[in-house]
């Protein structure tokens, strides 16, 4: 029953397409004619709507008679179904041609569009378009909507090269993706609006990669990595492009150039740069530029610090040695130590920038002040009545320390290229082979035929020396323009008295007396034979005029010498006066010298007394003024243990036993025998023995109070040379000379004292001492 059915369905179908066709065959005819003329479908389905509407009006009304139906074999059917099912397929072919075709092929299939076309300017769906009409060169692959590009896609340049490969918005490159330039990669990441954005890649010529971080607005910037030759160039901040914020510069070797803060792509902020040679410079940048002092270290140890210009020394800084320790500070130019700047000064500059490590020495023109660790001497003239010493000459050979950087150029050329960029540019006087003639020692490695070349400065030169024309400067010298001042020097003490100290003392045949030269007179007593002191005196009291003409020759020389004491501790009290008036004095010391001065001017009038005193005795016993004779020559000095002791016991005996028996009283009975006191001769003989015992150790107080004098002597010389080199005080040395009087003094209190002890010995000798010894002879052999 069911398969009848659907063999009546079946058939009535197709009947219904049968009469359709039969129906629509003539107006189809006419439909096909006019389309062949028509231009468009969519022209020609705009006129047949109106007519469908009519028919399909006319198909809407319910069929009244026979006429209205069309007559099968085995049914009839309206006419109105058969029109209205015929519009029905009309419309729906209708829409699939203008919707559900597009549909399905922007979904499942790509058209293929000249890019030119019309129909492309609204297209959705996926496309390749092409330059040409003939569509042979593609322009794009992917999708459009309403004509634009959206999602992702490629594009290709005229020759067929990729020229981007990724995700469009609105026709923009957005999302991830490739760019290529003429065909080759330039970019990979991401994209925003057409431009880089967020995290990507640069490429650059054979797609090395040249940049690898963060984007914004095209250009590179946050944190990335450049590089250059497939080589790590840079890592770190980035801002419009430009290295910005904190990062690193490598060099070619990957090996860290730079590390600090930058600003459009310049060293700009605090950072440490490496150089070659195991250099390091830490500083703060600005635009590239080094900003006030920096640290320079060599293999991690501090080398420099200080102002630098175009990384090279410049300005003040500081030089280290090896031990950490400062080796020079002061000025530097042209990447070393700037040795123009020195001339001139006082030596107590060169000495403070050399941080009182320089070692001194003294010559005949001046001195030196070395540091042979930096490889700089600088030579200066001695002190002046009205000028401290001064710097005349500066040397710089390079440090003594191997391995550190040399503070000397490399060649004059690049001395000149530094140099003459200044505002004070030398000018070049010549280059010439010279000969090497330096008032002090320096050890530069000069050979024997050394070449110099020339500069000149205003007020000074500088001379470049090397060991010939074509190799590299061992030595620069500094030369200040005018000739070194003559030292004037400064007496140990009053030149007078040690022209008589040397006379005495080569009297006593102490020390060469230079030729018998006494230098000035004492000016308290005269130049007379002392002979003829002694001789206007009665023999049994010459020895009383000599003992007395010793102490007042004694004293006559240590009041010299306090005199001389005097106007030394004047001359600082002077001083301190001065400064206290300024309100600079110290109020200690101003009275500690008036008090010195007070104290001196007792003492003077002390020897003023007894000189007075002793020629009193002199003019009593002789008739004659001590002051009037050469008291210096009376003196005398000998080995006692030369002596004939024995000779001088039994003459001392003798003498005793004549005195005694001069001395006897006359007998108690008339013819008696005189009353004579018996003489100790053992006890003569012991205070001989006493005598001589006491006169040796006279001797030897005398040697001790040369050797002392002597000691203080050379102090003296040595703090002069020390004060002539501005390394010692006015009255550090005032003082040291003042203490040289003193010993002085003290060694003719012991001469005079050693006289006197022979005097008296002498005199219980009868004169024997005096004729041992040969002490004037005629005059105190006779007594």
């Amino acid at each position: 029953m069911l398969s009848r059915l659907f063999q009546q369905l079946f058939a009535s179908a197709g009947v219904v397409f049968r009469t359709i066709r039969a129906f629509f065959t003539r107006a189809l005819s006419g439909v096909i004619a006019r389309v062949k003329s028509a231009t468009s479908l969519t022209r020609q389905a705009a006129k047949l709507a109106p007519a469908m509407m009519k028919t399909a009006a006319a198909a809407g009304k319910k069929p009244s008679k026979r006429e209205d139906y069309i007559e099968t074999r085995q049914m009839l059917i309206s006419k109105s179904f058969l029109i209205m099912a015929a519009a029905v397929i009309v419309v729906a072919a209708a829409l699939f041609w203008f919707v559900g075709r597009p549909w399905l092929v922007s979904r499942f299939f790509t058209a293929e569009l000249w890019h030119q076309d019309p129909e492309a300017a609204d297209y959705s769906g996926k496309v390749i378009l092409y330059y040409e009409k003939e569509k042979d060169t593609v322009l794009f692959e992917g999708r459009l909507e309403e004509g634009v590009i959206q999602g992702r896609g490629s594009a290709f340049d005229e020759n067929g090269r990729p020229v981007y490969t990724g995700d469009y918005v609105d026709g923009l490159y957005h999302g991830e993706g490739k760019l290529y330039t003429d065909g080759a990669l330039t970019y990979v990441g991401s994209f925003a609006d057409g431009l880089y954005e967020g995290e990507g890649r640069l490429y650059g010529e054979g797609e090395a990669l040249v940049y690898e971080g963060g984007f914004s607005s095209g250009l590179r910037s946050g944190e990335g990595t450049a590089y250059e030759n497939g080589e790590k160039r840079y890592r770190g901040g980035f801002e419009q492009d430009a290295y910005s914020g904190v990062g690193t510069l490598y060099d070619g070797t990957g090996s860290p150039l730079y590390e600090g803060e930058f600003l459009d792509g310049a060293y700009d902020g605090s950072g440490t740069l490496s150089l070659p040679g195991g250099i390091t410079v830490e500083a703060s940048f600005q635009e590239g530029e080094v900003l006030g002092d920096a640290r320079c270290f060599v293999r991690g140890k501090l080398y420099y610090e200080g102002g630098l210009t175009d990384l090279l020394p410049e300005g003040t800084g500081t030089v280290y040695g090896a031990d950490g320790k400062a080796l020079y500070t002061g000025p530097m130019k042209n990447g070393a130590v700037d040795g123009g700047a020195l001339l001139g000064l006082p030596a107590d500059d060169v000495r403070e920038m050399l941080d009182g490590r320089g070692q001194e020495r003294a010559g005949a023109q001046g001195f030196a002040i070395a540091s042979p660790a930096l490889g700089l001497t600088v030579f200066c003239s001695f002190a002046q009545e009205d000028a401290a010493p001064t710097a005349y000459y500066a040397y710089l050979y390079g440090p003594a320390e191997r391995g550190d950087p040399s503070l000397l150029w490399q060649s004059a050329a690049e001395f000149e290229a530094a140099a003459m960029n200044d505002e004070t540019a030398p000018k070049p006087a010549g280059a010439y082979a010279a000969e090497a003639d330096f008032p002090v020692e320096v050890t530069a490695g000069l050979g024997d035929s050394p070449y110099c070349r020339t500069y000149r400065y205003e007020g000074y030169s500088l001379r470049l020396w090397s060991a010939d024309s074509a190799s590299a400067p061992l030595l620069g010298e500094w030369r200040l323009d005018g000739e070194l001042p003559e030292p004037t020097g400064a007496p140990t003490a009053s030149e007078g008295s040690d022209g008589r100290l040397n006379a005495l003392l080569g009297q006593l045949g102490l020390k060469p007396s230079g030729g018998g030269d006494r230098g000035e007179g004492n000016p308290y007593y005269g130049g007379g034979d002392p002979g003829r002191l002694l001789e206007g005196a009665a023999a049994d009291e010459r020895t009383a005029v000599l003992t007395a003409a010793l102490s007042y020759f004694e004293h006559a020389e240590r009041r010299v010498a306090a005199e001389e004491n005097l106007a030394l501790c004047q001359t600082l009290l002077e001083q301190a006066r001065g400064l206290t008036d300024l309100g600079q004095g110290d109020a200690e010391e101003l009275s500690r010298l008036e008090d010195m001065a007070a104290r001196l001017d007792v003492e003077i009038m002390k020897h003023v007394v007894q000189m007075r005193k002793d020629a009193r005795t002199v003019s009593e016993l002789s008739g004659l003024e001590p002051q009037d004779f050469d008291l210096q020559r009376l003196p005398l000095l000998f080995e006692v243990a030369e002596l004939d002791a024995a000779a001088l016991a039994e003459e001392a005996v003798a003498l005793a036993m004549e005195a005694a028996l001069a001395a006897a009283q006359p007998p108690s009975e008339e013819g008696g025998e005189p009353i004579v006191e018996p003489v100790d001769a053992d006890a003569v003989r012991r205070q001989v023995e006493d005598s001589l015992l006491e006169l040796e150790l006279a001797r030897q107080e005398v040697q001790l109070a040369l050797r002392e004098h002597e000691s203080a002597v050379e102090a003296v010389e040595k703090l002069s040379r020390d004060h002539a080199m501005g390394t010692v005080s006015e009255e550090v040395l005032t003082a040291a000379r003042m203490s040289a009087n003193e010993l002085r003094a003290a060694l003719y209190i012991a001469v005079a004292g050693f006289a006197r002890q022979a005097a008296e010995l002498n005199d219980v000798t009868g004169g024997l001492l005096a004729v041992q010894i040969g002490w004037l002879p005629g005059v105190l052999d006779q007594l």
